[in-house]
């Protein structure tokens, strides 16, 4: 397996969906409170307070991501990895001027354990609305990312290449080392609505270049 099939099968791995059940649902803790979560230290009880209480969103290797009342979400890390990722998405959010295209953190863990953020609707389930509010498909936007980040970019779409959506897009690439390849999967984007507007947004990237290469890179795993 060379470096970049060993990237695309790690990120992939970091959208495992995970739903509970109606009867897991029924068994969960009736409330779940803030400041009581951020008395507690260890990754071990939090994940377990977390658990009682709230159903999870997601799961990878490195985080697990719980849904929280009023549209939002909390990513717990499990390890190392996922405390980097956390940091990382808490640095890009923090910057505010990728705020337009990326899922908003509003509080989070000083070292990166956990954060609160927006809750998007997935896109791999409402794949459908991207074209309603864009004007073109998703995958018509991914090859665009994919050719710009791969070629002298001569199979321009002056249609997608002139969006907000896309420079945004590429600003991220170039400004925090996102990995392009993570940009054109529908499962690192969802849908949120802001003054009563839907609008599609990236709801992972914490997994910067620098993450990668620290605790996923080939020659650390081989």
């Amino acid at each position: 397996m060379n470096e970049s099939s060993l990237f695309n099968s790690l990120v992939y791995s970091f959208h495992e969906p995970y739903l509970l059940s109606e009867e897991e649902e029924n068994k969960l803790e009736p409330k779940f409170d803030l400041n009581e979560f951020k008395s507690i230290t260890s990754i071990k009880n939090r994940l377990s307070y977390v658990t009682n209480r709230l159903g999870k969103v997601g799961r990878g290797s490195s985080r697990i991501v719980f849904k929280l009342p009023a549209n939002k979400v909390i990513k717990i890390a499990r390890n190392l990895k996922g405390m980097a990722q956390n940091k990382a998405e808490i640095d890009i959010s923090g910057d505010g001027f990728s705020n337009e295209i990326i899922a908003k953190v509003f509080d989070h863990d000083i070292n990166g354990s956990w954060l609160e953020a927006e809750f998007a609707s997935p896109l791999t389930e409402h794949a459908s609305i991207f074209k309603e509010i864009m004007g073109f498909r998703f995958d018509e936007f991914a090859l665009q990312i994919q050719n710009w980040s791969t070629t002298s970019f001569k199979r321009k779409n002056d249609q997608i290449a002139g969006t907000d959506l896309f420079s945004h897009a590429t600003d991220l690439i170039n400004n925090y080392n996102l990995p392009w390849q993570d940009l054109v999967r529908k499962s690192s984007w969802g849908i949120v609505e802001r003054n009563g507007q839907k609008i599609p947004v990236i709801i992972d990237y914490g997994l910067t270049q620098e993450v990668y290469e620290k605790f996923y890179s080939f020659k650390d795993l081989s």
